[in-house]
C-alpha cells in the first residue's frame, strides 16, 4: 500500500481562503470517506482504495466550517507527569490514592509500592524518560491489579472467565470477543472504582449477552446500580484520560 501523502488544501474559512495540510490515506477497511482533526491539529482525510483523490478533496472543501471549528477548539495533550501533578489519582485495592513520585540514582530501580494508605509511591530512575517510566510502571500495575479483579467480580457475577488481556487501546476501556476472552485498557486504573469496577462488570455482562439489548442492561444492573449513568460517566471521562499515556505522532 502507498505511503500517505500531503496535499494542500485550499478551503473557505472566516477570514476568507486559506491553505490547510491534509494527510490523505487509503485503507483497505474504509467504507466512505472519513475526515478527522488530530489532537495535534493535522488533518487526515482517510479514502476507500477505489475512491478518487478529487473527490476527496471536494470532500474536504464541503467540511470547511467544520474543519474551522475543529481547528480552533483548544489542544492538549498532557504527560502523565502534568496529570498526577495537578492531583490526578490511580484506583488500586479498592482504594483511591495519590501519586508520589521520587528519584532512586541507583540503576534499574523503577518500582512501585502501596504500603502507604491512600498513596501510590513509584521510584523513577532520574536518567530516563519520566513519561516513559510512568507509562511502563502504570501498564505493569495494571496487569498486575486487574486480571484478579476480574476474576472477583467473575465469581460474584458467577461467570467463568477464560483469557484477561490488558493493552494501550485507543478509545475503548474495555472488551469482550466471542471466545470469552476480556480485554481492558490499563487506563482503567485511573478511573475511580466504581467505574472501574462498572467496566468489568459490563464485560462480564457480555458472557451472557453479545450485544446491548434490554436484556443485557437488565443483566447488567443486577450486577451493579445505574448501569446506564456510569455508562455516561464512562465516555465523559474518555474523552480526557484516553489521550494519556500517548506520544504525540
Amino acid at each position: 500500500m502507498p505511503d500517505d501523502k500531503i496535499e494542500l488544501v485550499e478551503v473557505e474559512s472566516g477570514e476568507g481562503p486559506v491553505l490547510l495540510s491534509c494527510r490523505i490515506r487509503r485503507s483497505p477497511r474504509a467504507r466512505r470517506m472519513n475526515l478527522r482533526v488530530k489532537n495535534i491539529g493535522e488533518v487526515v482525510l482517510t479514502l476507500p482504495l477505489r475512491s478518487k483523490e478529487s473527490d476527496g478533496l471536494d470532500f474536504v472543501r464541503a467540511n470547511s466550517k467544520w474543519l474551522e471549528r475543529k481547528l480552533a477548539e483548544p489542544r492538549s495533550n498532557p504527560s502523565l507527569e502534568q496529570y498526577f501533578n495537578k492531583g490526578g489519582k490511580v484506583s488500586l485495592e479498592n482504594q483511591t490514592r495519590i501519586v508520589v513520585v521520587s528519584f532512586d540514582a541507583r540503576p534499574r530501580r523503577m518500582s512501585w509500592s502501596t504500603r502507604t494508605e491512600g498513596e501510590l509511591h513509584l521510584s523513577l530512575a532520574p536518567s530516563a524518560s519520566v513519561e516513559e517510566q510512568l507509562l511502563s510502571l502504570l501498564r505493569s500495575l495494571a496487569k498486575d491489579w486487574l486480571p484478579p479483579r476480574v476474576h472477583d467480580l467473575a465469581e460474584y457475577a458467577g461467570e467463568k472467565v477464560g483469557k484477561i488481556r490488558v493493552g494501550d487501546q485507543k478509545s475503548r476501556w474495555g472488551s469482550c470477543s466471542t471466545k470469552g476472552t476480556i480485554s481492558l485498557n490499563w487506563r482503567l486504573l485511573l478511573l475511580r472504582i466504581d467505574l472501574q469496577d462498572y467496566v468489568i462488570f459490563h464485560e462480564l455482562a457480555h458472557l451472557r449477552h453479545m450485544n446491548h439489548s434490554p436484556a443485557f442492561w437488565a443483566h447488567l444492573e443486577t450486577l451493579q446500580s445505574n448501569a446506564r449513568m456510569r455508562d455516561r460517566e464512562i465516555n465523559k471521562a474518555g474523552k480526557a484520560l484516553m489521550t494519556l499515556g500517548r506520544k504525540l505522532s
